[in-house]
């Protein structure tokens, strides 16, 4: 802990800062009136030190943030906010600072870094790092950290080819991060990841179901409850209304399957049917979303049994149902439908939203984070598509082509 002698409280400014001198060979301390814990503790030398003082289980804590010149003060005291943040989270700042500066190899900081990755991150987020990362770990394990160099990277990102260009782009991006965190935490001088180039990938899927498509496989979808009401044995099989009604759910709304899968009673709001909504806590995006469902769907949910925890019953009440793969491959085979997958069913929802009400409803409906990845997967518009789009504008404004007149002087015929 820092010693020096407190001094009164004052708003730190930079002309306030500027004029601090100290006699005190410890130092004294000048705290900020706006901020509780904020000071900067002042040498007779001149150099100063803006620090965060606190209290962590009982304890008084006191840590150095940075010299003053390398930050100004305005900066020094966003990140003591930042810090005060972390505090009211029960995490203590200065411990998380020794551990990390004492992560000297690749494995001891991954193990620090997968711990900020599981607060952060969804199951499946945390099982891809731990992957891609368990496989750097396995090369660099006892390496120091500053001594990973880009040719280290690089041969780890041509080592992971092996299993396909979108493994390998992916592996490379978890490293990335990975470091770039160590970067931003001063364990490193710089990210070398971001000087490896990721491989050129294939294009996104765009396959879409046409209208007859769609028609028919819809006219699957609503003969599936009586088509295979019965098993091989001649048994009632339970839960084929949920099996419809996952389906349905997928068509009207464009939702992932598994966030389909995971929709508990408790997040439907359908008692008045004309404002029905549908709360998504944990979407992929990671932010909660409220969907809106169409008087049609809560109707249809209304009239659905409850059996569990979950809207589209499986076998457990009390888990979601793991996929609705097999009724999936009798519904394609019924419709008559080659080369489509459940996804699509959501990109084309996506599609004829873009086309309907434009790429920033679409994006609302799908809970993207940016328009971007609406435009670029979801609704891939052909250029007949842009050309009437742009004839309807010209049409509507009654643009005419106006001919050039002939400069003054000038013939306008020859002869």
């Amino acid at each position: 802990m820092t010693r020096g002698k407190p001094r009164a409280k004052t708003k730190l400014t930079k002309t306030v800062i500027d004029k601090l001198t100290a006699a005190d060979p410890n130092g004294e301390r000048h705290y900020d009136s706006n901020t509780k814990g904020f000071g900067i503790t002042v040498y007779p030398t001149g150099r100063k030190a803006f620090f965060l003082e606190y209290r962590h289980n009982g304890q008084l804590r006191r840590m150095k943030i940075e010299e003053y010149g390398a930050i100004t003060v305005d900066e020094a005291r966003s990140r003591a906010n930042v810090l005060r943040g972390q505090i009211a989270c029960k995490v203590d700042p200065l411990q998380t600072r020794r551990e990390e500066r004492a992560a000297e190899t690749f494995d001891e900081w991954v193990e620090i870094y997968l711990k900020d990755v599981e607060a952060r991150k969804s199951k499946s987020g945390i099982y891809a790092d731990k992957d891609y990362l368990g496989r750097a770990r396995l090369v660099w394990g006892n390496r120091k950290l500053k001594d990973i160099t880009v040719d280290d990277v690089e041969r780890f990102f041509v080592a992971q080819q092996e299993r396909g260009k979108v493994a390998a782009n992916r592996a490379l991006a978890s490293v990335r991060t990975c470091l770039q965190k160590a970067w931003r935490r001063n364990l490193i001088v710089e990210n070398v990841a971001m000087k490896v180039k990721p491989l050129p990938e294939n294009p996104p899927r765009d396959r879409t179901l046409d209208a007859e498509e769609m028609n028919r496989f819809v006219a699957a979808v609503e003969a599936l409850p009586k088509k295979y009401r019965l098993d091989e044995n001649g048994a009632e099989r339970p839960h084929l209304e949920h099996v419809r009604a996952g389906f349905v759910f997928m068509l009207a709304t464009g939702c992932r399957r598994s966030e389909i899968l995971k929709a508990k009673w408790e997040d439907l709001f359908i008692d008045d049917m004309d404002n029905a909504t549908w709360r998504l806590p944990k979407p992929k995006g990671g932010r909660p979303e409220i969907k809106p469902l169409t008087r049609d769907i809560a109707k249809m949910l209304s009239e659905l049994p409850r059996v569990g925890l979950y809207v589209i019953a499986g076998k457990d009440p009390l888990k979601p149902r793991a996929d609705l793969k097999r009724w999936w491959y009798r519904l394609i085979e019924d419709a008559s439908i080659e080369g489509v997958r459940q996804h699509d069913i959501r990109r084309t929802f996506g599609l004829e939203v873009a086309r309907s009400a434009g790429l920033h409803l679409a994006s609302k409906l799908l809970g993207h984070s940016t328009i971007r990845v609406t435009e670029k997967v979801y609704a891939p518009l052909g250029i007949e598509e842009l050309r009437k789009a742009a004839e309807g504008v010209a049409s509507s404004r009654k643009a005419k082509i106006i001919p050039f007149k002939p400069k003054s002087g000038r013939a306008s015929s020859s002869g």
